[in-house]
């Protein structure tokens, strides 16, 4: 089996663009912190709410990664 660089290739990608939704998280968690300190109570928990969606799927996306990375390293040692 020949083995291409085409998994870490998309491991990296997906880091990449993992580190973007990291920063949108972190914005919306400051805002929420900003809401909730101003009295926005239900506007801080919105803000919260987003950010938890994001790292809902930050979570996914970082297991498949690693099932990926993990595979191709197993593969490629053999």
């Amino acid at each position: 089996m020949k083995i291409t660089s085409t998994i870490p290739k998309n491991v990296r990608t997906e880091l990449c663009n993992s580190v973007e939704e990291i920063g949108q998280a972190m914005g919306l968690l400051r805002e929420a912190i900003t809401e909730n300190d101003n009295g926005n109570h239900g506007g801080g928990q919105i803000c919260a709410s987003d950010a938890v969606e994001i790292l809902a799927g930050l979570e996914s996306k970082f297991s498949m990664m690693t099932a990926q990375l993990s595979t191709w390293s197993d593969i490629a040692a053999q």
